[in-house]
């Protein structure tokens, strides 16, 4: 029969070879007295072999805690360095942000990041076999013969851009706190980034009004633009450029530039003046006489009325303040520039517990 022999490779440890589909004797690194015959082909004659690595991911750490958690985005096509030992090897991260050096002899290295152009610096992670981190490095990783470090991980940072969306009823273009937010109304972002490639989402008001756009990698010479779908029933008030400057130009700001990666936009307001609005008004007094009519001469002053939307009229736990004010000294309070079509709903807390008033159901969350 056959034989077969392998010539053991530099800075790998054997691990268990094995005989094919034809059969044969097993040696260490030989794999002898195999029967071959006529036109038979034989498949699975196998040396394994062990080494030591270092393994880990690049990506985008949306909530800054160092950690790889579902749904933040890899990285690919980052460049990790490896020196140490004798060594020194490259690798290139893949879709999943992963990459893996191995092949290593024993010894102590250390693995750096080439940091993306497009992204700021976030927490670099040493992973199972300790080490010694210094920004976008890692030293001081001793490894046996066999050993792949894992979870060696060099975290991202991303931009953001933020504003709010709201009833401008002073036109002023100033969010001013008894103004209301405007929710629902959709916001687009586009630019280039960087490196050449398209960046194009869209956001929605919160019940707050408040929008963002987070993990934005650098953009480009021209900037990012925001831009508005202008809220049926409503004209344009004075909307103001943000905390990064930029073009203003009706209901787009556009030219927003990043001095640094990760930087940081706020205050890329939308102003609205309502074409009809609404207000809402009302009294809190002691019915003494128990008619439901205010005829008793007094008010209840110091009440905090609120005004507050929530998807479900049941769930006393989640909800948004829209607006707040309190009662007179006749009992009696009022709401201004309400915008129309908007399920508000109108609450009622005492001056001085803080309890909501009504008549709650035992089943409802949040109860108090």
């Amino acid at each position: 029969g056959y034989t077969i022999t392998e010539t053991q490779p530099a800075d790998y440890v054997d691990s268990l070879d094995s005989v094919g589909s034809l059969g044969g004797v097993l040696g260490n690194d030989i794999l002898s007295a195999i029967p071959v015959t006529g036109s038979d082909n034989g498949s699975d004659y196998n040396f394994a072999e062990l080494s030591a690595g270092i393994s880990g991911f690049v990506f985008i750490d949306s909530n800054n805690d160092g950690l790889f958690d579902g749904g933040e985005t890899p990285l690919s096509g980052v460049t990790i360095n490896l020196t140490g030992s004798g060594q020194s090897r490259t690798a290139t991260t893949d879709t999943t942000g992963y990459y893996i050096i191995n092949g290593l002899p024993s010894g102590t290295y250390s693995v750096s990041e080439s940091q993306p152009a497009a992204w700021a610096e976030g927490i670099t992670s040493a992973g199972s076999e300790g080490g010694t981190v210094n920004l976008n490095q890692i030293g001081s990783v001793t490894l046996g013969a066999t050993t792949i470090g894992s979870q060696y991980n060099f975290a991202e940072r991303g931009g953001s851009l933020t504003g709010f969306v709201y009833n401008d009823l002073s036109s002023d273009g100033i969010f001013d706190a008894y103004e209301l937010a405007i929710p629902g109304v959709s916001i687009t972002l586009s630019g280039v980034d960087i490196n050449g490639n398209p960046v194009n989402r869209t956001a929605t008001s919160a019940a707050d009004g408040r929008y963002s756009f987070a993990d934005l990698p650098q953009p480009n010479g021209d900037g990012y633009s925001l831009s508005e779908s202008q809220p049926a029933g409503m004209i344009n008030s004075i909307n103001t450029l943000g905390t990064l400057g930029g073009t203003l130009a009706g209901d787009i700001f556009s030219n927003i530039l990043f001095p640094a990666p990760g930087a940081e936009g706020s205050a890329y307001n939308f102003a609205e003046i309502t074409a009809g609005s609404a207000n809402v008004s009302g009294s809190v007094w002691p019915d003494t006489n128990h008619d439901r009519l205010k005829n008793d001469g007094t008010g209840a002053a110091g009440w905090t009325v609120e005004i507050i939307l929530r998807d479900d009229p049941l769930d006393n736990t989640a909800y948004t303040l829209i607006a707040t004010t309190q009662t007179n000294t006749n009992g009696d309070y009022q709401f201004n520039g309400l915008i129309p079509g908007i399920g508000y709903e109108i609450r009622f807390r005492h001056p001085t517990t803080g309890l909501v008033y009504g008549s709650p159901i035992s089943s409802e969350p949040g109860v108090d």
